[in-house]
């Protein structure tokens, strides 16, 4: 099986509804999508049953597959306990989310740590531990497998920092979403997905500039893609990649456009 491409719906945030979305991505002819579990889109914890079910309708008819599920905008490490517990409970109810979708990845970010007075990086890394041992018993009952993600934001941004993670727990409900545009800063992106090998569940893809943040077009920045895309394949990567267009501009009709690039990369797309 080769390399095959989606969307998320995180680009759409503001500028359409989720069911918005999911026929522009449709329309642009994807039949693999990543739902992101953030309002005004979804409140997962408010998502009823049968509105989960009228989503996963919704996707049938629309022929797309939801590869994963992601709650962007969590902090598992915040030093602020209650946030840490809203983080969890947002993760739990994605999960639950995701069972009922019928998808099995659900990706979590590691956190993020306050660039002015960062938490020390043992103790950060202890915290992580601990939340995602809390998280794996509820994906090991409901089905799902969590993607722990490379982070740009001073946690968790090089592959093999999230490889010592994802070893040391060791359970094979977890592995790694890979990020290009949110490790690129820090090292070479073909080289984090060697570090991951074995261990990657999911390829996220974006570009952006070694200086400068960005989840945007394929062309615009410094991402490599042609190697990204021969190292999952030296990796035997079989999971889903997901195109994460997220730059505040419309998305239409650019994923519709790059989708040629990709393909001359060797993604498949519809």
């Amino acid at each position: 099986m080769g390399l095959e491409l989606g969307v998320t719906t995180y680009g759409y945030l503001y500028r359409r509804t989720l069911e918005g979305a999911l026929r522009a991505i449709a329309a642009a002819g994807y039949t693999l999508v990543e739902i992101s579990t953030t309002p005004p889109h979804i409140f997962t914890p408010g998502t009823e049953v049968l509105e989960r079910w009228a989503l996963r309708r919704l996707l049938q008819s629309l022929n797309l597959r939801c590869a994963a599920v992601n709650a962007a905008e969590q902090n598992l490490i915040s030093p602020n306990p209650a946030l840490r517990e809203a983080a969890v409970k947002e993760y739990e109810a994605t999960i639950e989310l995701a069972a009922d979708l019928e998808v099995d990845l659900v990706v979590v970010g590691p956190g993020r740590l306050n660039p002015l007075i960062p938490m020390p990086q043992e103790d950060a890394v202890a915290l992580l531990n601990r939340q995602l041992e809390r998280l794996l018993p509820v994906a090991r009952k409901l089905g799902a497998r969590l993607a722990l993600e490379t982070f740009p934001f001073g946690f968790m941004r090089k592959g093999a920092e999230v490889r010592t993670v994802v070893d040391e727990l060791d359970d094979d409900h977890l592995g790694i979403a890979y990020d290009c545009a949110n490790s690129l800063p820090h090292e070479d992106p073909a080289a984090g997905v060697r570090a991951v090998a074995g261990r990657l569940l999911l390829a996220h893809l974006s570009d952006a500039w070694r200086d400068r943040f960005a989840h945007t077009s394929v062309g615009r920045g410094e991402v490599n893609f042609k190697a990204y895309a021969d190292a999952l394949r030296a990796a035997d990567f079989t999971g889903p990649s997901i195109y994460e267009l997220v730059d505040g501009e419309d998305p239409d009709p650019r994923i519709a456009n790059d989708a040629k690039s990709f393909r001359t990369w060797g993604w498949k797309v519809g």
